[in-house]
């Protein structure tokens, strides 16, 4: 080949050997863009987010203490370990579990006008714990004795008066054993 039909085909591989290498970079360059965009905005929703939590674990903290200060629900509650030694588990099912009312509804449940040691105890505190929960956001309190029973949830859930085992991996018996650990 002659250098006349050489030079326009060198130049034209030189066009397209450029434009390939323009075009992998702009290519590059938008790529490492978009990923700094999206990193920055899960961390500002990741920020947002610890934010919030951050505030409703505070609520939660105020509430749980102003319950735990307040001398009254502590005695009750040893009432409470008290009571369970007296009345049947099913007579406590019977009132604060019924089975002819939905779920949603045993929160309202508080026991006062039962005659039921048990119910007439956890009357004293429901109303302080129940404000405790509305207020803080929080989907459900739990008392626990040291021994693994639960002896009061604000919801009346299927937790009521179980007897959390030493080595179960439910978020309620870690949180106990946890709570039972700071003494």
């Amino acid at each position: 080949m002659k250098l006349r039909q050489k030079l326009p085909l060198s130049a034209a591989a030189l066009c397209v050997v450029c434009c390939g290498a323009i075009g992998m970079l702009a290519y590059q360059h938008s790529t490492d863009t978009l990923a700094e965009a999206v990193n920055a905005r899960f961390l500002d929703l990741a920020q947002t987010k610890a934010d919030r939590l951050g505030r409703r674990l505070r609520g939660m903290s105020d509430a749980t203490q102003g319950v735990v200060a307040n001398r009254t629900v502590v005695d009750t509650i040893e009432a409470l370990k008290s009571a369970v030694s007296v009345e049947s588990e099913d007579s406590i099912r019977a009132i604060f579990q019924p089975a002819d009312r939905p779920v949603e509804e045993w929160f309202a449940i508080d026991g006062r006008n039962e005659p039921n040691f048990f119910a007439d105890r956890h009357a004293v505190i429901h109303d302080a714990v129940a404000a405790a929960i509305t207020n803080s956001g929080a989907s459900d309190a739990y008392i626990v004795d040291p021994d693994g029973l639960v002896l009061y949830t604000a919801r009346k859930r299927e937790a009521l008066l179980a007897q959390i085992a030493e080595n179960d991996p439910s978020a309620l018996a870690v949180a106990s054993r946890a709570a039972l650990a700071l003494g």
